[in-house]
């Protein structure tokens, strides 16, 4: 009888982090976060050549990715952005940030980089990402001495594209 209570309660256990955890950190979209930030409106995520092609230019032979979007209009006004990526192949899948440091509205990538930031947040078992799906969303964010929590909403997702072969 006590291990059909312990299996009980571990399979609650299990079904409140399934379903806690994606929210967990994670603002829903559009509205207004805690410190008064409103979602930005996001442009596209575009593969471009290099960072001089960023907002997009010329894609003929790839080097990253430009993520671009809209200011909120209305609101505190964000001091910079985060661009948080979700990259998935098959089974496989890693989520990871790129920020700007000021009030930029576009943010360069390249897949290097991107390379990088998976091995780092997958704890190394993704290290190239060929052939992966990625997508983007952006949340401004207001930090500060009152700038209050940071978990304001995101944009809506943009479609990065399958990542090609270096």
């Amino acid at each position: 009888m006590k291990e059909l209570r312990q299996t009980r309660l571990a399979f609650l256990l299990a079904l409140v982090v399934m379903v806690a955890l994606p929210t967990i950190g994670h603002a829903a979209k559009g509205g207004v976060g805690p410190s008064g930030v409103e979602a930005p409106t996001i442009g596209a995520c575009t593969q471009v050549n290099d960072a001089d092609s960023c907002p997009p230019g010329a894609t003929d032979a790839p080097t990253g990715v430009c993520v671009t979007w809209t200011a909120p209009g209305t609101g505190t006004t964000p001091t910079k952005y985060s661009a948080d990526f979700e990259c998935t192949l098959d089974t496989s899948s890693v989520s990871f940030d790129f920020g700007t440091g000021d009030t930029s509205t576009h943010l360069f990538v390249s897949f290097a980089d991107m390379n990088t930031a998976a091995s780092l947040a997958s704890g190394g078992t993704i290290t190239d990402l060929t052939d992966f799906d990625c997508t983007v969303e952006v949340k401004g964010l207001a930090p500060g001495r009152n700038g209050g929590r940071q978990n304001n909403p995101f944009s809506e997702t943009a479609d990065c594209g399958t990542i090609p072969a270096p």
